[in-house]
């Protein structure tokens, strides 16, 4: 049997592991994405980290210069509130299915991009 504490620490990681995936998929890379602050989640670059529940609740990459497709793996994210891509134009494909696993999202916007 899993510890709890494992588990909690497992969970952590998730968030984190999903960041760096979508980052780099995106067309950034970690030291963008860590924007100095190492593996610590809160100091990731325009991430909100609710230290409370120890989940990503926001991210505003809008006008980054991201580039490529969303991944399904966003609906990983599901203490997700707050999604923007906006003004990133070489953006595009589909809204992943999966962020309906985001049940807490309730601020969108991929305005200025090609993702429909």
């Amino acid at each position: 049997l899993k510890r709890l504490a494992d588990v909690k620490e497992q969970q952590d990681s998730s968030d984190a592991e999903v960041l760096k995936k979508l980052a780099m998929a995106l067309g950034k890379d970690l030291k963008w994405l860590q924007n100095g602050g190492g593996e610590d989640v809160a100091k990731w670059k325009r991430v909100k980290w609710d230290a409370k529940k120890e989940r990503v609740v926001e991210i505003d990459w809008g006008q980054q210069e991201l580039k490529g497709e969303l991944l399904p793996i966003i609906g990983q994210l599901t203490s997700l509130q707050k999604l923007y891509l906006g003004s990133n134009s070489n953006l595009s494909g589909s809204i992943p299915s999966t962020i309906g696993n985001c049940t807490q999202l309730t601020g969108f916007s991929a305005s200025s991009t090609s993702i429909s």
